[in-house]
């Protein structure tokens, strides 16, 4: 219904040739995989491991799902060629679900179990792997003749790839910092997929993840660029379904790596650090109020956009963002709350452009469902805010440049600071600055402002974590910290991977994304002194 091309393919190192098909067969969902069909995507795929969906399927999907598979590929019949991305994209490492049929006889091995449908069958134990190794597929055994296996075999694991040597880890580190240096989300998460590997094949038997954490974070302690870009990476991952294991523990390495830099107390009050606009940041410290002492008891009901959202302005057009910058003058030395959503990447290549920009002032204050918790011992009353809310069509730019360049300008004046400067607050702030950033280049107007100082930010992921909710490994989302702070609530996240480069949005979207951006408002209340 929307023109999606199910026959686009991954380019990755470890995943050339995978079109969408694959990916909902690794995760098991059976229910996409029939939906895809149903929609006539081809099976008649090898991707560069050499496994085709009827393969893979075997050991990842149930009996009548498989046996889909195997009727829609019979029915392309000959009229439809193969696709054969092992033939020509190989990257030489050896997996299970191996499709018999595409597998040279030279690249096979006594060990290798062989059934009907596939070559050394994963199951979903072998999958989950051990001490997060290389886990989304299980290697086997390495059979080619190339110079670099040949030369570690007599130190690896006959059932693992080759120990990498101290070279190999520093040279996956090397290209790892200049990945993050250069801001490309795409490159840097191949570069920390890369890396973990190359770990793992250095220490195998030892528990490495915890060293790389922190070898990670000492590299970043004096690189914000390169922290803003890992927290981008974080948060796309974050917003994305991962099920496969390779998937979980790069976001695991994420999280351990941004979690021990805050641990550290590497920026105090005040710290200016460069960035690639030429400009410094503010890293600002809070006293973090602590949360109720004791849980609301009750099961907690998402807020309601009406509850903190007094006023929404749609701003499309460039009458109505005109008006909109008339009203944002009166609100220097304020709280400014942001927020974006993003489109989805048209290629798996591309990093996500903005689709969405949010913003929230506080409005009028007023007491919040005092009937609804009167019976709830555990709910303290107390006087909140609510907040006005504009949501700015980043997609409108498309069409109409004059509306791109002003947009781009009342960006520039809200990430630096005037000589009234407001207050940024957010969630998971770094990935959405550096969105921002590339918007506001894009378009020319990062010269447009007189000041060179970013704005001073609050990050209210980073003050949660101060104030005792999640650890180094684990960062809280947006619906924990509401449900620590605003007991009794929780947020609706349904429309949070939503298609939000379509317009118009529906009103589902509209409401979720002036919420999103209004209970920062709330909760900077409730949890800053």
């Amino acid at each position: 219904e929307l023109r999606v091309d199910l026959e686009c393919i991954s380019n990755g190192s470890h995943n050339y040739g995978k079109t969408a098909i694959f990916f909902a067969i690794t995760r098991c969902r059976d229910d996409v995989v029939s939906l895809l069909l149903s929609a006539a995507a081809s099976v008649k795929v090898v991707n560069n491991k050499g496994q085709t969906p009827l393969s893979l399927g075997s050991s990842h999907l149930e009996q009548q799902t498989i046996q889909a598979l195997a009727e829609h590929e019979a029915a392309e019949g000959d009229d439809v060629p193969w696709r054969n991305y092992y033939a020509s994209n190989w990257d030489g490492i050896r997996y299970g679900d191996l499709d018999p049929r595409f597998l040279p006889q030279e690249r096979r091995t006594p060990e290798d179990v062989v059934t009907k449908l596939a070559i050394n069958p994963t199951t979903r134990e072998s999958r989950r792997g051990e001490n997060y190794q290389r886990l989304g597929d299980t290697p086997i055994k390495e059979t080619t003749s190339r110079p670099d296996v040949a030369a570690n075999k007599e130190n690896a694991d006959d059932s693992r790839l080759p120990l990498a040597s101290e070279e190999d880890v520093a040279a996956a580190w090397t290209t790892l910092m200049s990945e993050l240096s250069g801001g490309s989300t795409h490159s840097s998460r191949a570069a920390v997929d890369a890396l973990l590997v190359m770990l793992d094949r250095r220490a195998p038997r030892s528990p490495w993840l915890r060293g790389g954490i922190e070898n990670c974070s000492s590299l970043m302690s004096r690189n914000q660029k390169a922290r803003a870009t890992l927290g981008s990476v974080l948060q796309e991952d974050e917003q994305t379904n991962l099920a496969s294991q390779d998937d979980k523990l790069r976001l695991r390495f994420l999280r351990g790596v941004l979690q021990t830099h805050l641990a550290r107390g590497e920026d105090p009050e005040p710290v200016h650090a460069s960035d690639d606009l030429g400009c410094s940041v503010g890293l600002r410290q809070f006293s973090v109020l602590p949360p109720p002492p004791t849980p609301c008891t009750s099961q907690p009901r998402p807020l309601r956009h009406e509850e903190l959202v007094e006023a929404r302005t749609w701003v499309g057009s460039i009458e109505a963002l005109r008006e909109m910058r008339l009203e944002m003058s009166s609100q220097v030395g304020q709280l400014i709350a942001l927020d974006t959503e993003w489109r989805s990447a048209a290629e798996e290549h591309q990093d996500p452009e903005l689709a969405l920009i949010q913003l929230a002032f506080e409005g009028s204050s007023r007491m919040l469902n005092e009937k609804e918790h009167q019976s709830d011992s555990a709910y303290k009353e107390t006087c909140e805010s609510v907040a006005r809310c504009w949501l700015l069509d980043v997609c409108a730019a498309d069409s109409d440049s004059l509306f791109g360049r002003e947009l781009a300008v009342i960006v520039a004046w809200l990430m630096h600071a005037g000589e009234h400067h407001h207050t940024l607050v957010g969630f998971a702030l770094s990935a959405d600055l550096t969105k921002l950033r590339h918007f506001v280049e894009r378009w020319g107007a990062s010269g447009s402002t007189s000041t060179p100082d970013l704005a001073p930010i609050i990050d209210l992921q980073t003050l949660a974590v101060q104030g005792g909710l999640g650890s180094s490994g684990q960062v809280p989302s947006l619906r924990a910290v509401v449900e620590r702070w605003m007991p009794g609530y929780t947020l609706d996240k349904q429309q949070q991977c939503s298609a939000w480069g379509y317009r118009p949005l529906s009103e589902a979207q509209v409401a979720y994304a002036a919420l999103d951006a209004a209970v920062l408002i709330e909760l900077r209340l409730r949890m800053v002194r």
